[in-house]
């Protein structure tokens, strides 16, 4: 307990940070987590969190999923919507491109694809020194799907790690089946 070595005629001060994080715990979350997922909303928790094993940031303090592989995306933010219930304004795309592919029909096409207005859509990331030959590998360029809620990403990081746990005991106890 903070303080519990002080005199006990000494008062103990909080600090703006330690005020600041009281504040934030006791804030109400931006998203809520759906319990009693039918088998179709499992499946898609359990391939959306090994998704973003594979290609989200495991740092920081936001959700942030980069891709180029539409389906993928559309798997990702669906968890986003259909598990977690977020709040739709704070999601936020960000698009990795080179200069050599249209912005505009780029950002329309993962507006449409993932239902995010453009409106939510960060500056645009334009590599100028591409390779031709790679960059014909994403032709819809990257997207960075973005969520900025440090409760989530712990969240997510904890629902990853029982799963990854629960895989590897299966395998250390023998039954990989």
């Amino acid at each position: 307990m903070p303080g519990a070595d002080r005199a006990p005629d000494v008062p103990y001060i909080i600090t703006g940070i330690q005020t600041h994080r009281i504040q934030f715990l006791k804030s109400p979350l931006s998203y809520h987590k759906k319990e009693n997922l039918t088998s179709s909303e499992k499946s898609l928790h359990l391939a959306a969190l090994m998704l973003y094993w594979g290609e989200g940031a495991k740092g920081g303090n936001r959700v942030d999923f980069a891709n180029s592989n539409p389906d993928m995306n559309k798997i990702f933010i669906s968890l986003l919507r259909m598990i977690y219930q977020i709040t739709e304004e704070k999601l936020r795309i960000q698009l990795y491109c080179h200069t050599n592919q249209d912005i505009g029909d780029l950002v329309k096409f993962w507006s449409e694809l993932l239902e995010v207005p453009t409106n939510q859509f960060t500056k645009p990331y334009v590599r100028r020194d591409f390779d031709v030959i790679k960059s014909q590998k994403m032709p819809y360029g990257l997207v960075h799907i973005r969520y900025s809620d440090s409760r989530l990403l712990a969240q997510i990081k904890s629902e990853i790690d029982i799963i990854s746990n629960e895989i590897m005991l299966g395998w250390r106890s023998g039954n990989r089946s």
